[in-house]
């Protein structure tokens, strides 16, 4: 594998961008749905629109806190985001 090369005197976000311009999304999706189907495993691909931005209680939108990690329904109720994203992916599979 390539040593991810970074011009110097970059960082922040322009560091991760040169990062991931390498980073090969589809191919390591295909790669481990091929391996999951060879163990008899089934799979299927999540559509990742509003999974979080959508409360998982059918409440509608969420309110995120400045960190971006709660998200306060119009219920009141405050949850982590990525639980509520994990909810609304498992309702929909």
């Amino acid at each position: 594998l390539n040593k991810m090369r970074v011009p110097k005197g970059f960082w922040g976000a322009k560091k991760l961008r040169f990062k991931l311009r390498y980073w090969r999304k589809t191919a390591i999706q295909n790669k481990v749905e091929e391996m999951a189907h060879y163990v008899g495993m089934r799979i299927s691909r999540v559509n990742p629109r509003n999974t979080s931005a959508l409360a998982y209680d059918g409440t509608g939108k969420v309110e995120r806190n400045h960190k971006k990690d709660l998200a306060t329904f119009t219920t009141g109720k405050v949850y982590h985001a990525d639980l509520s994203a994990s909810y609304n992916i498992a309702a929909r599979y």
